[in-house]
């Protein structure tokens, strides 16, 4: 990500990636801590999703993915909307670690258009 940023190309980088692959960025996003990128990624959401993990951010809340694998679905098989839920560990300071899911909500206009995450919502195991 910091190669497509240094080189001018992030968002281009950003609106070429399929679900899966925007899922994984705004993991990792959360897991360095970059608040520019994730607010980058959630451009299309509301005011109160961003505030959400903005906050975590500040907190010093650590996120990892549980599962690498891929999902079920193939970029054939994607739609103009997807509702899809990924396992992550979450760590607030002077808490144990633990498993919540994170649901996003993505949608695009048409199958020539970029994926936009318009809403992430935690859920607790």
């Amino acid at each position: 990500m910091k190669v497509h940023t240094a080189a001018g190309k992030r968002d281009e980088f950003l609106n070429s990636l399929t679900p899966n692959k925007l899922m994984q960025t705004f993991i990792a996003a959360l897991s360095q801590r970059d608040s520019d990128l994730l607010t980058t990624m959630l451009e299309g959401a509301n005011q109160e999703t961003v505030n959400t993990f903005l906050k975590e951010l500040e907190s010093g809340t650590a996120f990892r993915m549980i599962i690498r694998k891929k999902l079920a679905l193939t970029d054939k098989e994607y739609g103009l909307t997807e509702h899809i839920v990924i396992p992550v560990l979450m760590k607030r300071k002077n808490q144990s670690e633990q498993s919540v899911s994170l649901q996003f909500e993505l949608v695009r206009e048409s199958v020539y258009l970029p994926w936009k995450i318009m809403n992430v919502q935690f859920t607790r195991k």
